[in-house]
Order: structure tokens, then sequence, then C-alpha cells
């Protein structure tokens, strides 16, 4: 066969015949076919044969032709090879005229149909994965054997004089906090060490826990997962994400009480008056931009880090979220986790420039309960973004990139402002202790309850606190309780 050489297209006559004429138009041709073109003018002249129709070219049906021009070779199919005219012999055998050229099949740029397939078939496993990914929950998660040889590693800061019993800050029935006041400014690093706080320096790396006087672990400052290098593209990414949600969200006129800057929740939540838990609601332009920001896989990773540090230090009060929340889940189908990694249900991204809040607490989260803190930005540690916290009698080095759990109900916490010319923006994610007692109460409020129903938590109150507090693990125990909430590999 000869090979397939693209040569120039000739310009076609006025006398060419219109099939040839299309032909010149749309298909490239080669040395072979042109060459049968020449053969086939010639015979024509000669006089030939009745070429006309072009059959002895043996060109096939293009796309590239025209079938609504009369006599186009698309108006009907071209005749085998068997049924094409035959070309006239002498009496010894031999070809009359020049010989017939053997024209190989056009090869046009059509699309395969193979990649269509392949779209396919990869769409498809695309779809398979999500919808597996979607039916995983936080209750499946194990502790990995690597995340336990690092948090082997640790290093302990007892909190002298501070028992995790005795705070006043509990409300009655111990399943959110009292509501503290709020002083709407900022201190300094000099004022809160002259009131006598402890500072903690703290490289946003290694893991350090936190224990009341009795060994109870009470918060851990996680640090970061693995390695700071693959750690700084996740926090890299999220950064942007979290600068281009910032720019496009729209924010209301209420000013936060926590402090002035730009904050919006997501997730599940309930308190303030709502008869029963639902989705925190925003304008579909919000809701669309806050949908590509909790998509980001930097933000999940940020997020799934944070649950699994709260599982591995706080393995029975996990279990508890999970289980809880997961019957409360499968009640309303419509409710669900923020992220399939991480057992918390609500969060809030705190935007810069600039994060820094008035020393709080977040009441009504769940009291015992920890929350995660996660900040990021342009800022030296050792000047601005310390973490206070109040109860505890501690003040922080808070760098960029780390994560924090504490019990932010009970313990008033906030932070030193950054210096000016820094940047600062957070992440934080927690759980209402509303959610919890509708729970506990059949899925039912305080309202819907029997008169009987009322009086037995009624008796239950006082003892409430003692029993969320039996949820946190000590020091000693904390690999019992891994094995005994079923997180262990």
């Amino acid at each position: 066969m000869p090979s397939k050489k693209t040569v120039r297209i000739p310009t076609p006559r006025d006398d060419d015949p219109e099939h040839v004429a299309l032909l010149l138009h749309g298909c490239n041709l080669n040395n072979a076919l042109q060459e049968a073109i020449r053969t086939r003018d010639q015979r024509e002249d000669a006089g030939l044969g009745d070429t006309e129709d072009g059959q002895h070219l043996r060109y096939p049906v293009s796309p590239t032709l025209d079938p609504a021009i009369p006599d186009s070779p698309l108006s009907s199919a071209p005749p085998s090879p068997e049924a094409s005219p035959s070309v006239p012999t002498s009496a010894c055998g031999s070809t009359a005229g020049p010989p017939f050229v053997s024209v190989p099949s056009l090869v046009l740029d059509q699309p395969s149909s193979m990649p269509k397939a392949k779209n396919h078939q990869k769409r498809y496993k695309a779809k398979k994965a999500a919808k597996i990914r979607a039916s995983i929950r936080p209750s499946t998660y194990k502790i990995r054997s690597s995340l336990s040889r690092k948090y082997q590693k640790n290093r302990t800061v007892v909190l002298d004089d501070f028992k995790m019993l005795t705070l006043k800050t509990v409300a009655l029935g111990a399943w959110i906090a009292r509501r503290s006041a709020i002083q709407n400014r900022f201190q300094t690093l000099e004022e809160v060490l002259e009131e006598g706080l402890e500072l903690v320096q703290w490289d946003g790396i290694t893991t350090v826990v936190l224990c009341d006087e009795v060994r109870n672990i009470c918060g851990v400052l996680e640090g970061i997962p693995g390695q700071q290098d693959p750690w700084k593209e996740v926090r890299i990414e999220a950064a942007r994400a979290a600068a281009e949600a910032g720019k496009s969200l729209r924010f209301g006129n209420r000013r936060d009480r926590r402090g002035p800057f730009k904050t919006i929740a997501v997730g599940v939540s309930y308190g303030g008056g709502q008869k029963r838990p639902g989705i925190l609601r925003h304008s579909k332009h919000n809701q669309a931009v806050l949908a590509r920001l909790m998509a980001n896989p930097a933000m999940r990773r940020i997020a799934g880090f944070a649950s699994s540090g709260f599982a591995f230090f706080a393995p029975r009060m996990f279990r508890d979220y999970a289980t809880k929340l997961d019957a409360l889940f499968e009640h309303y189908t419509e409710l669900g986790y923020n992220w399939n990694n991480s057992v918390f249900p609500a969060a809030s991204f705190n935007f810069g420039p600039n994060s820094a809040s008035y020393e709080h607490n977040d009441h009504g989260n769940r009291a015992a309960g920890w929350c995660s803190i996660y900040c990021d930005g342009s800022f030296d540690p050792r000047y601005g973004g310390h973490l206070i916290l109040r109860e505890f009698g501690i003040v922080v080095e808070f760098p960029p990139g780390a994560t924090i759990l504490i019990p932010s109900a009970c313990i008033r916490h906030g932070n030193i402002p950054v210096r000016e010319g820094e940047t600062r923006w957070s992440f934080a994610q927690y759980a209402s202790g509303g959610l919890f007692r509708y729970v506990e109460y059949g899925f039912k409020s305080w309202a819907c309850l029997s008169d009987d129903d009322k009086d037995v938590w009624a008796e239950r109150r006082a003892a409430r606190w003692v029993e969320e507090l039996g949820l946190l693990s000590r020091v000693d125990n904390l690999a019992e309780d891994q094995r005994a909430a079923d997180l262990l590999v």
C-alpha cells in the first residue's frame, strides 16, 4: 500500500465535475489519489468510460460533503467494488488505456468514540467514589498507628489550681454554659501577664496536652499533622480559598459580639428559640460561595485533622458525639455533617485581615465538649495572635498553621491582636449543646416533654456535670479509653 503523504490541495477548476470539486474542497489528498484523478481526466478526455458518477475513484462517504447537493456522493451509498463498472480490456487480456490505480480509502479526521467511552467511565467512577465517600461518617474513624506514634511524643502541661469539676460557668443541666460578659476591648500581652496569666511558649508543631490538677485532659495544643513542608501546601491553598470566599461573600451590617471582624457560620445548630435542629441558612449567593469553600480539599483536611485530634485525646467524648449525632441525622435526613471526616456539625470562618476576638465564652456549645480553632496568616506569634485561656490561667503563643482544641463553652478565651501590617484569619469547629439535649430528650424539646419526664430530668440536673466530665480521659488511661471507644485499628 502506498504511504500516505499530505499534499497541497489543488484549486478546483470551473469545468471540474461537482463531486471532484467537493473532494478537493473537503479532503486531504495523498499522492495516489491525486494520480488517480489525473488518470480519470485523461480517460475522460479520451472518451474511455463514463466517469461522471466518479464511482471508480472509490472514495468513502465523508461527513464533510454536503448531501443536499444533487448527484452528490452522499445522496446514495457508493456501490461495492464488485458492482463497479469494469475497465475495458484488449483481446490478449491486458487493460486498454492507462493502468487503473487502486486508491486507498481516505482517512478523514473524525472524532473517535473511544475517548467518550473513557470519559464516561471516569465520570461513573468519580460519581461512585463520591457516593461512597458521602456514605462514610466520622463514627467509622479509626486511629492510625502513625498518629499514635506521633502523639506519644507529646509534652504535658499541668494547670495548677484548676479543676474542671469546680467551674462556675456551667449552666443548670450542664448541657451548655452560662453567658459571660464581654469587654469590647483588646488587651496587650503585657496586661494579661500582669494579671497573673502564665505565658506558654509553643512552636505550633509539638503536641502539648493540657491537664487539670487531677490529670483530666481538658485541652490540647494539637499542632500540625506530619511534616511541615506538605502542610505548607495545605495552608497556602486554604488561605487562597478563604481569601477568595471572603471577597465574594456578602456580609450584613450586624456586628459580631466576639470582635470587629467578618465571620460566617455553617452547619447544624439548635438554640435561640428554634423548635428543632436545623441548618444555618444563607442567601443563594453566599450558599454557593460557602459550598465552594467547604469543598476545597485543603479545608477538608484541616477539618479532619482537628477531628482526629479530638478522637485521640478525648475518645469517649468523641464516641458520644458520633453516636448521638448519627442518631439525630438519621432522624432528620436533611441534616448532616459539614465534612464526613469531621465529627463537628458546625463551623465558623473568621476572615481577616485581623480576626482577633474579645475574651468570651461560646456558651451555646456543649459545656464539656471541645471545639477546634485553626489560625493562619502572616504574623509573628511572639508579638501577637496569642490565645488567652482565662480559667486555665495561661496565654499561649498561637503560631499560624496550627490547631488547638479547648472546651470553648466553659472557658473564656480571646486573642491578642497581631501587629499593624500583619494578617490573621481563623477557622473554628464546634457542636451546639442543645443538639445532644434534644437527642437525650427523645428528639423533643423541653416544652414537649411530659410532666413525668421533666421531673426525671430535673433530678438528673445536679449529676449531669459529673456525667459529662466522666467522658473526658485521664493521661494515664488514654489508651484504655481509645480501646473502649472502639477507635483503635
